[in-house]
């Protein structure tokens, strides 16, 4: 976890609630009387004025809010909470991937020679890319609301998890996506059912069509993903006419043909058109990796000029979706299978 300070023209304001969490957590940490502004000096980050008891204190705000957006983005994120996530301590890593096949059980006699399993192992090769928020606000606006800075910094987790999925599920692998190509778009012919050309006409025999594509895997359950708005157009229609509707478990936002089903906003909505793959159905944590610094870093600044406030919080991630079928639709699919208008 990085926590680092911009240069500044001038002291910048961050305030938070004396009896905020993020408070109570600076009380513990060894900064007393914790009930005044929070104000940043030049050169010097987050620091609390009138109230430094420690010797590390001026970054111990900037850790805190650290913290706030860690917890936001993964929380929110749903590859960081039902995908493989791997670290990158560097902007590059090779990670090892079982390539192709399963172990197999053998059973010998005693002193007999158990043959190997035909299983082969590879590697992605990740490089991180950055994914920055810059929020730039007039002072008063931090002055006047003691916990605002905490509620910024969370809401820049919910908007780095929202991007991160994004680029997972529906990247292009251009900048705008941060290089990376998402599921959707990568998974080949034998991991395509091919639907009608909308999503109020889709069936029943689709869906099942996804199911029974899926080979057996030694993992979790299988689940959906799909867009809320897809749900509501195609799947929750369906299942509510046949009478089995479920509510939905912790985990999930909803339960359609016995499996768990997480809406990912960034996914095609019920407009979508010809090609759009409008859901995705088998293991999220077997089908790729998404490598990411485990911190973030926060820099603040503030602008004398126009009396305004910046804070910029930065992550690195990438993706690689991996297991992604063949070009053959006869071959069986990968770990992941999609529906895509006709």
């Amino acid at each position: 976890m990085v926590a680092t300070t911009l240069p500044q023209k001038k002291p910048g304001l961050g305030m938070l609630a004396a009896n905020s969490t993020e408070m109570n957590k600076l009380k513990d940490l060894g900064v007393q009387d914790v009930k005044h502004s929070i104000r940043s000096t030049f050169g010097q980050g987050f620091i609390v004025r009138n109230s430094m008891t420690t010797a590390n204190s001026p970054a111990l705000i900037a850790t805190i809010l650290s913290d706030s957006v860690i917890q936001s983005r993964d929380r929110s994120g749903v590859v960081r909470r039902f995908g493989r996530v791997e670290p990158l301590t560097d902007h590059k890593r090779s990670v090892p991937i079982l390539d192709r096949g399963t172990p197999t059980v053998h059973h010998v006699d005693e002193g007999g020679v158990v043959a190997a399993s035909d299983v082969t192992f590879g590697k992605v090769n990740l490089t991180g890319r950055l994914a920055s928020v810059r929020m730039v606000m007039s002072t008063e606006v931090v002055e006047d609301a003691p916990s605002f800075m905490s509620r910024i910094v969370s809401q820049a987790g919910l908007a780095l998890a929202r991007d991160e999925d994004r680029a997972c599920f529906v990247g292009d692998g251009t900048l705008a996506s941060n290089g990376v190509v998402g599921i959707a778009h990568a998974l080949l012919a034998s991991a395509i059912v091919t639907g009608p050309a909308t999503v109020n006409a889709l069936t029943l025999e689709q869906f099942s069509d996804a199911m029974e594509m899926l080979p057996e895997f030694d993992a979790e359950p299988p689940r959906w993903f799909m867009s809320r708005s897809v749900f509501a157009k195609s799947a929750g229609l369906l299942q509510s006419g046949a009478g089995v509707l479920l509510p939905p478990g912790s985990d999930a936002d909803a339960y359609f043909l016995g499996h768990p089903v997480t809406f990912v906003p960034s996914m095609a909505r019920s407009n979508a058109g010809s090609g759009e793959t409008v859901a995705l159905f088998g293991h999220l944590d077997l089908a790729g990796v998404l490598g990411a610094n485990e911190g973030v870093k926060i820099r603040e600044s503030a602008e004398s000029a126009d009396d305004t406030f910046q804070v910029m919080v930065t992550s690195r991630y990438s993706f690689v979706c991996h297991d992604v079928g063949t070009a053959t639709p006869t071959d069986p699919s990968g770990s992941m299978v999609g529906i895509q208008l006709s």
